[in-house]
């Protein structure tokens, strides 16, 4: 007799793989981190061009927008004078229509010859004067600036003492230039502030970000957008700069996203590296398991083999002549023969349940009659060990359904597993009626499962710290577990009701038994 304790020579290669696995897992989350990070900083690129595109085309139809209500709010005041003799204009007249509009700060009726015959608000002739060159000068080259001998409607921007002022000038009669010109000018600061600002605020508003109209002496900004008003007012443009704070907040929502990515990536290595990890260890806690369950087999097996070997080749060459003693061996060779046939049974069993294939047939049969037949069988087997079996089957029991085979093999894995490791102590196996159907216990009162092994006793290859290291293959609670999983019942391991010792109890339940 000797004891298999085969070493994973190998252990090497899966430690080699592990590590091979987790570099390669690794470097795949850092290569996706940072081809994540790139095409987030390419697609940021590309929306910051995207977005630029799309503010310079609301700028340029806001430009358009603003020249519209320019040229609206100068010619407005014409409405009132336009196509009138130079006889009906007279100073009340000019002094109301000026005094309509907040941005117009003079209107006057200029000759032929350009020169001021009546203006409002009232000029000294000095001033006049003054004006009239300065007039004549301005139109004249503004005519050949168009290449024209004499203007229709025009209009010209220009600073007085520091002021911006847009002027415009119209004939009084289209069809008859000699009639005269009516001359109007506006203030750019006051117009900006009646009829532009209200545009400009809702624009700043609506796209997160301050617009305004600069002059031609604004220095120019080129992080902002910046886009002509027009002809109306040239060199004037009007200037869009994102909003300091909305900048601030994309740039935000940007970090957050790729600190969400990161992080996410970061957690994603740590569970996978934790997933293969926990993965590795328990293949190689099944491999260690396994091959102690080989080690565990191959020892149960060669045990009986060995005497059924021994008592077979003493009886074939005849060396005993006592009946007695030829009688004993018979039954060794018989008991050990039925001990590898369970053992061979549970392997079997094992790779049936495993592989799906075990199947029960549940029919209603009387339970009491299947323990009864199970005890009668392995009873006396239990006596030659000097171990002491009560039993205490109730009577009128309902019949459960149940498969026959299947629920003697729970009978035998319990009592074998009682008789193994309780030390000799009394078995008791009872079978009684419970509120949720019918109770079948095992109990013995040996030194019992401790409390954290009693849930990785239902495992497969799982033997409790008592066992000694080539006693049992590990199967048996794990069988029992699984069959009566399949018979829709709970099965419970638990310390004796009296002092040390293990119970393990069978409920089977009732919703699928009948009365007989």
């Amino acid at each position: 007799m000797f004891r298999i304790n085969r070493r994973q020579h190998n252990d090497a290669i899966p430690l080699r793989t592990s590590i091979g696995l987790l570099a390669v897992l690794l470097f795949a989350i850092v290569a996706i981190a940072g081809f994540t990070i790139q095409l987030l900083k390419a697609e940021r690129k590309a929306l910051e061009e995207t977005e630029r595109e799309v503010e310079a085309r609301h700028v340029e139809l806001l430009s358009d927008h603003v020249e519209q209500t320019v040229i609206n709010s100068i010619h407005t005041p014409l409405l009132a004078l336009r196509n009138m003799p130079a006889d009906e204009i007279d100073d009340d007249l000019l002094s109301k229509v000026t005094g309509s509009f907040v941005e117009l700060t003079q209107t006057a009726y200029l000759d032929a010859k350009l020169a001021i015959r009546k203006v409002y608000p009232i000029m000294r002739r000095a001033d006049i004067a003054k004006q009239n060159a300065w007039m004549s000068q301005k139109i004249a080259t503004l005519a050949r600036t168009r290449g024209v001998d004499t203007l229709g409607r025009g209009e010209f921007l220009d600073n007085l003492e520091g002021v911006p002022y847009l002027f415009l000038f119209e004939p009084l009669r289209e069809d008859t230039p000699d009639a005269g010109y009516l001359l109007l000018r506006f203030n750019v600061n006051a117009l900006t502030t009646q009829r532009l600002q209200p545009l400009l605020d809702e624009f700043s508003q609506g796209h997160e970000g301050v617009v305004s109209l600069q002059d031609p002496q604004t220095p120019w900004d080129d992080s902002a957008l910046n886009w002509p008003v027009g002809q109306v007012m040239p060199g004037w443009m009007l200037s869009f700069k994102q909003d300091a704070s909305a900048e601030d907040r994309r740039v935000e929502r940007e970090q957050r996203l790729v600190l969400g990515i990161t992080g996410g990536l970061i957690l994603a290595m740590i569970m996978a590296t934790f997933a293969v990890w926990r993965e590795l260890s328990r293949e190689r806690a099944l491999v260690a398991l396994r091959n102690q369950f080989v080690a565990n087999v191959s020892h149960e097996l060669r045990t009986p083999l060995a005497l059924i070997r021994m008592y077979a080749e003493t009886l074939v060459l005849k060396r005993l002549t006592n009946p007695d003693k030829i009688h004993q061996y018979h039954r060794t060779i018989l008991r050990e023969t039925e001990r590898l046939t369970k053992m061979i049974e549970k392997v079997l069993d094992f790779a049936r349940i495993k592989g799906g294939g075990k199947l029960y047939r549940l029919e209603n049969f009387d339970l009491a009659t299947t323990v009864h037949d199970v005890l009668e069988s392995y009873e006396e087997q239990i006596s030659e060990q000097g171990i002491h079996l009560t039993v205490s089957l109730a009577e009128d029991l309902p019949r459960i359904a149940h498969d026959r085979d299947g629920m003697t093999q729970v009978v035998l894995n319990l009592l074998d597993n009682a008789v193994k490791y309780g030390q000799g102590s009394p078995v008791r196996v009872s079978l009684q009626l419970v509120s949720a159907g019918v109770e079948l216990t095992v109990s013995d009162q040996g030194p019992g499962i401790p409390a954290v092994e009693r849930e990785k006793m239902r495992q497969p290859f799982q033997r409790g710290a008592q066992a000694q290291p080539m006693e049992g293959s590990g199967l048996g609670l794990y069988l029992v577990d699984q069959i009566v999983k399949a018979h829709h019942g709970q099965f419970y391991l638990e310390p004796a009701e009296r002092g040390a010792g293990l119970r393990a109890r069978v409920v089977l339940p009732r919703e699928r038994s009948v009365k007989p």
